[in-house]
């Protein structure tokens, strides 16, 4: 059974999950500043944060690919 509604949600949490990833980039940045002997730590963070945004691309496009094999309506471009 397919479900519209929660795939094409999926682009708008995706949006908000990559301005998290941006917020918490910066504030690590700060961090790394201010405290230069974990930089190891930070960056395994910032690879975290990066990964975690990676998924959450990775589920928009099955989302999108869901909604097109279900009902074959591509929402890939739609606002």
């Amino acid at each position: 059974m397919e479900d519209v509604p929660l795939a094409t949600s999926l682009k708008a949490r995706d949006k908000e999950l990559d301005h998290q990833q941006n917020e918490f980039i910066i504030r690590l940045t700060k961090r790394m500043e201010e405290d230069t002997s974990r930089l190891k730590d930070y960056i395994d963070l910032v690879f975290i944060a990066r990964f975690l945004e990676r998924a959450g691309d990775h589920s928009v496009n099955i989302g999108e690919d869901a909604v097109y094999a279900g009902v074959a309506k591509d929402i890939r471009h739609e606002h």
